[in-house]
């Protein structure tokens, strides 16, 4: 414990057992860690499935990816195949994010052709 750690005991009744057991469980948090938070007024929120750190994950490589192009292009150095490694790679990640949190395989796709773009550039596809 550090300098000025004061150790306390405490008395729950089953209720309060049960909530703090669900809380600690539901944050990953220990039981210390969540009474700290409850005094200290903080929210406690649900720990994040490990899903979304892989969606964050592929987020932040889209954006570096969609950054580069940019700097290509602002070199004059893109190309046509760049911008369509670009399209793919948010058309994927679409396609598995609605899969996963919106649709069936067979809903999906029928979503895709009722809202498919109608736009495609000569250079691009």
């Amino acid at each position: 414990m550090g300098k000025n750690a004061y150790e306390i005991h405490l008395q729950l009744d089953d209720f309060g057992k049960k909530k703090l057991d669900y809380l600690s469980e539901v944050s990953g948090k220990n039981k210390t860690s969540v009474l700290r938070y409850l005094i200290s007024e903080c929210e406690i929120h649900e720990k994040p499935p490990e899903e979304l750190y892989d969606l964050l994950y592929d987020i932040n490589a889209l954006s570096c990816d969609i950054r580069t192009l940019i700097s290509r292009i602002d070199n004059r150095t893109a190309t046509s195949s760049h911008l369509q490694y670009i399209v793919e790679k948010i058309d994927k990640f679409y396609e598995m994010i609605s899969r996963k949190y919106l649709f069936g395989k067979a809903q999906y796709d029928a979503f895709k052709k009722k809202s498919a773009c109608n736009f495609q550039h000569p250079d691009v596809y």
